[in-house]
């Protein structure tokens, strides 16, 4: 939320659409790096809010899991970061451990966590389990950026990923080699995150890795759990589809709004302004780099 390509539409369609026990908003559900930028919103996605407000009223356990993009949630006060939460219907976490009705444990948590790792190799196995662990707990992670043409700009693991060439292939199974070792460090059976982009359920030797993809125009999906503890991935359509939407889900858009509901989503879009509040100019301090030649990564540090 906050970026024009993002299809509102398509994702409260499938809120609206459909029920769960548990719902898992796995970071960068709004764009602080956009928001911050230039302030953009739409009536839809202030309807996503009272959709996931009102989920929560009737007994939906939402987790929000920041991710980069929306990072400022793992730095603002404790007050704050309550207060948002709360207005949400939500709990905020860095990780959570989800176990399915099969008794698979899987950690969920965004992904971008294993940026660092990526970029900058991997540490011994004590040490990397520890320095990762402290870093995901406290929300001290460095935040890596990307030098193209003399600009440093922040990393972005997704927009990189959709180039072609070696390098991306190559940050890919390190990125997919980081999360079968925290998985496997954390005694969990699978890993389910965001943060690349690119929907998945596959298994990385003995461990189940599944990514949920984004809500973009070039994608709308979502992982789910089965009736017998099984993850499926939904490819829902784009705004633009002409499938009609149940009856119920038509009946609810005709009904008059829950003012309490209406309060709540209000008072949570007036806290996203407050955490993300457009800085045309701000420069965030940076500690690390990459830089491309001949389509091969390395890492340098910045002169603070």
């Amino acid at each position: 939320m906050g970026a024009k390509s993002f299809d509102a539409p398509a994702l409260l369609r499938f809120l609206k659409t459909t029920q769960s026990r548990y719902l898992y908003l796995c970071g960068d559900i709004i764009d602080g790096w956009k928001l911050n930028k230039r302030w953009y919103w739409t009536d839809s996605e202030t309807r996503i809010i009272e959709e996931i407000i009102q989920k929560s009223a009737q007994g939906t356990l939402i987790y929000y899991l920041p991710g980069n993009h929306d990072e400022n949630l793992r730095s603002v006060s404790p007050l704050l970061r309550h207060k948002f939460g709360h207005a949400l219907g939500s709990k905020i976490k860095d990780q959570i451990m989800h176990t399915a009705l099969n008794g698979k444990r899987y950690i969920v948590l965004h992904g971008d966590q294993f940026d660092r790792k990526i970029l900058k190799g991997p540490l011994s196995k004590w040490s990397d389990h520890f320095y990762q662990s402290l870093l995901i707990r406290l929300g001290l992670d460095e935040k890596p950026a990307i030098k193209i043409k003399g600009k440093v700009k922040r990393f972005s693991l997704a927009k990189f990923l959709q180039k072609q060439g070696s390098a991306a292939l190559r940050l890919l199974n390190n990125f997919e080699n980081a999360v079968y070792r925290y998985t496997k460090q954390n005694g969990a059976d699978g890993l389910i995150c965001g943060h690349t982009h690119i929907p998945v359920i596959k298994s990385i030797k003995d461990i189940c890795y599944a990514n949920s993809g984004s809500w973009l125009r070039t994608g709308h999906t979502a992982l789910v759990e089965t009736d017998q503890g099984e993850l499926r991935l939904i490819d829902w359509p784009c705004s633009g589809s002409d499938i009609p939407l149940p009856e119920t889900i038509k009946n609810s858009d005709v009904k008059h709004k829950d003012n309490h509901i209406t309060i709540r989503a209000q008072n949570t879009i007036e806290l996203i302004a407050r955490i993300w509040p457009e800085q045309k100019k701000k420069t965030p301090k940076q500690k690390v780099y990459i830089e491309f030649e001949d389509s091969k990564p390395s890492t340098k540090k910045l002169d603070n």
